[in-house]
């Protein structure tokens, strides 16, 4: 099979950016279990609840700029427009500075109000403090990562999520360990300007490769206009992944305790990891080459050789993570967090149904079909939320596997219809019965484990070769270890 073909480029991309990912998750899962060491369920509670206010508004600073960022770019470097390049950047880079700078004082201004909702007292203000300061540095490693997507640099991207990671264990030790759970927070805000320091770099070393010179920040109208349209839909889209992830983790504090919180934000750090190997892996080559497609018959087959190569790769991890769930929570964090083996069980089934819509709701913001996307990308969250606040009082942290499932359902469900009624896209025969087969092998797995250890781990080692050599065809077998075996 070509190189050039577009699972080969999948497959080349995913090698880089997959190989970055693990590493990178490696480096953090060592710094968690560290925390977890030192400070117990009840840190990685303070890191869950801490990390989703920061990210929650980085997200409101960068004012979702990100994404048209990387459209735009991908489609002025393809056209030669040099000049756009520059007055698109530095339009996002005025836009940026100015959130930043209002939402870093606006949280500094209301820290003790803040403290008062997401804990119930006024005695994590410093905290809020400390996160208000590290804003700017997060939105800026966003916006200027977004630069280098755009760009299409993968292995820059590659290195840069290697180096932060291992940036932000190096302070997280010495952090934590000297200054306790003030340290937690040091090391949350610490990584961003890691991060920061990474991705201007990387950025501007990129740039001197263009025939022109990226300004500072200058608002142009045009430019602006075209940001801005994209960047208020995908602000919406992305602030509210953590505004709910923070409701929810304030209502489990609240209810459940603060060690529960600590339960949750381990299974949930995990499937996260699980899902950004996955969707992230592709993310990086699909987002800008979808920009800059034209043809109908070819982003068709984008979006099948996209779910295709996720499911041949997340259907053997997934059966992983489904047999030795709390020998993972042990080994990562410690023996006081295998509770939560459930809970990544049941989040685990969840993603299978998440790599279904990933292509395709890709597609609906890299062809600018915004309209349909926020509704249907919505959806998750509306489902999730509503089980969450009807069952948690009830089902503790049983109620977040329901509600991580059923959200998936309704969300994988609603981006096939709309894609197949409103744009004639869809999957293959091909593909439908990979996911079909994918499906019952998971459901099996974990059906097995309740039963039998033994058979459930033989029939496991079994399939996965079978499902290897099913899902792929003979050139790219004969492809991918011409790959392998090259290096």
């Amino acid at each position: 099979m070509s190189e050039d073909s577009t699972i080969g480029m999948i497959a080349k991309a995913s090698a880089i950016t997959g190989t970055a990912t693990m590493a990178a998750s490696a480096i953090a899962l060592v710094r968690n279990r560290i925390i977890a060491t030192l400070q117990g369920t009840e840190g990685i509670g303070i890191i869950g609840q801490f990390t989703s206010l920061q990210s929650l508004l980085m997200l409101l600073a960068g004012f979702g700029l990100t994404t048209g960022v990387i459209k735009y770019l991908s489609q002025y470097l393809t056209s030669k427009e040099y000049d756009r390049i520059s007055r698109s950047f530095s339009s996002a880079l005025f836009i940026v500075l100015c959130c930043s700078a209002i939402t870093s004082v606006a949280l500094i201004l209301f820290s003790n109000q803040i403290s008062l909702i997401l804990m119930g007292d006024d005695s994590v203000q410093i905290y809020v403090v400390i996160i208000a300061a590290s804003i700017p540095m997060g939105a800026l490693s966003s916006l200027y990562n977004s630069l280098i997507n755009g760009a299409r640099d993968i292995k820059s991207l590659a290195r840069i999520s290697v180096y932060s990671s291992l940036g932000a264990l190096i302070i997280a030790v010495p952090a934590v360990y000297f200054l306790g759970m003030v340290g937690v927070i040091v090391q949350i805000a610490a990584a961003s300007a890691v991060s920061f320091v990474l991705t201007f770099a990387m950025s501007r070393k990129i740039a001197r490769n263009w025939p022109i010179s990226l300004e500072g920040p200058r608002f142009d109208i045009i430019e602006s206009k075209l940001l801005l349209h994209y960047g208020v839909v995908t602000l919406i889209t992305t602030m509210l992944l953590p505004a709910t992830l923070l409701v929810t983790q304030t209502v489990i504090i609240h209810q459940e305790g603060l060690a529960a919180n600590g339960l949750f934000t381990a299974a949930w750090s995990l499937f996260w990891i699980y899902i950004g190997f996955a969707t992230g892996s592709i993310a990086v080559y699909l987002m800008p080459t979808m920009s800059a497609t034209r043809k109908q018959e070819d982003l068709s087959m984008q979006i099948n050789n996209g779910v295709r190569f996720l499911a041949v790769v997340t259907t053997p991890i997934a059966c992983i993570i489904l047999l030795f769930p709390s020998t993972i929570l042990t080994i990562l964090y410690s023996p006081d967090f295998a509770d939560a083996s459930w809970l990544l069980r049941v989040m685990v089934i969840a993603g299978a149904f998440r790599i279904v819509s990933f292509p395709i709701a890709n597609m609906f913001v890299a062809k600018g079909h915004l309209r349909e996307y926020l509704p249907i990308e919505s959806s998750w969250f509306v489902v999730f939320g509503g089980i969450v606040i009807i069952l948690l009082p009830t089902k503790g942290l049983d109620a977040i596997a329901y509600a991580v499932l059923a959200a998936y359902i309704v969300h994988t469900t609603l981006f096939v219809l709309f894609a197949k009624r409103i744009l004639g896209l869809g999957y293959t025969k091909r593909v439908w019965s990979i996911l079909a087969i994918s499906t019952v092998l998971l459901a099996l797995v974990l059906a097995l484990t309740q039963v039998s250890q033994i058979v459930s781990y033989a029939m496991t080692a079994a399939c996965i070769p079978i499902w290897f050599f099913y899902t792929t065809e003979k050139g790219e077998r004969r492809w991918l270890l011409s790959k392998f075996t090259s290096h």
